[in-house]
């Protein structure tokens, strides 16, 4: 069975990468969710005896009370699926997780012949080199973004990037949030982005990972234009 990714519940909310008999990874209210059997995560040719949760992010995430229960949710789904495997590699509800990793190549015989069973191919992104600053591409979870560039987003002369937390490192990687832009309309005069809503530029401090590009904008972006402010985008000089 290959790896599929798949809309977990039907409704674009949460989407899931399958492993059969290893893990699977959700990518949820913004983070990324690994829930994983034992033996089913490589940290490095090392892996977990016991199953395991493990949650990332690129940045600090605040999310509602709705979204911790959509997290809730396809976590016991994810669960669920792998149990229903029927390989007898369990993931009991209420474990608690070994820290004592072990090498990949010293799981148990039986385990490694399960694994061995289930071949599958990784999603395939976009290499970074191939990646323009007027493309929209769509990521993991189908959500749509413009990659801008590496720079500073300027609002009346003042940096508006996230930092780090010293304070002083800013995050570079900027990107036009492209469903937001078509959620509440925007139009294109040049390098000018015109749009009512403010949230539509943000800064990241790696950069983001694609799957397909499904359109293209008329030129690159230097300006964004909201009834509230004027962001502009400053690109590093290379």
């Amino acid at each position: 069975m290959g790896v599929k990714r798949e809309d977990m519940f039907g409704n674009g909310l949460v989407s899931m990468e399958y492993y059969p008999h290893k893990r699977i990874e959700l990518r949820v209210a913004r983070l990324k969710i690994v829930v994983s059997k034992p033996y089913g995560i490589d940290n490095g040719g090392y892996t977990f005896k016991s199953p395991a949760i493990q949650i990332s992010s690129n940045s600090t995430v605040t999310i509602s009370f709705r979204e911790i229960n959509l997290i809730n949710s396809a976590i016991l789904r994810a669960i669920d699926i792998l149990n229903a495997e029927n390989d007898g590699i369990l993931i009991d509800r209420c474990f608690e997780v070994n820290y004592n990793t072990i090498r990949l190549s010293d799981i148990p015989n039986k385990v490694k012949e399960i694994h061995m069973e289930s071949t599958y191919n990784k999603v395939q992104y976009i290499s970074n080199s191939a990646i323009s600053n007027k493309g929209i591409y769509e990521d993991i979870r189908g959500h749509k973004w413009v990659y801008l560039g590496e720079g500073k987003i300027l609002v009346d002369d003042n940096v508006h990037n996230r930092v780090s937390g010293d304070g002083r490192r800013y995050s570079k990687y900027i990107y036009l949030d492209y469903d937001r832009m078509c959620q509440y309309g925007w139009t294109q005069h040049g390098d000018i982005i015109q749009c009512k809503d403010i949230f539509i530029v943000d800064s990241y401090a790696t950069k983001k990972k694609f799957i397909s590009k499904v359109g293209e904008l008329e030129s690159h972006v230097r300006k964004v234009k909201t009834p509230y402010n004027e962001l502009e985008f400053v690109p590093i000089a290379k």
